[in-house]
């Protein structure tokens, strides 16, 4: 079996579409995007669970805190 080049699988896009992507993104403000909520954290050092304050790498958010994984409730 001989490669085949990238070109021959890829899909001719025409200016009407490229419109179309211009149209959607200029119509969703980014202020109104909502910010990003982590919902794990990890220490290389370990933090305390906000629990039961045992030292561990990887936390999870429990509401508005952030627990080891024998507090989570899952």
């Amino acid at each position: 079996m001989s490669d085949r080049s990238l070109d021959e699988f890829a899909v001719a896009s025409t200016e009407g579409d490229q419109a179309d992507v211009a149209d959607d993104e200029a119509s969703t403000p980014a202020a109104d995007a909502a910010p990003s909520v982590p919902t794990m954290r990890w220490s290389a050092n370990g933090a305390a669970c906000d629990d039961c304050d045992a030292v561990v790498s990887r936390r999870w958010r429990d509401g508005d805190s952030f627990v080891c994984a024998d507090c989570k409730e899952w």
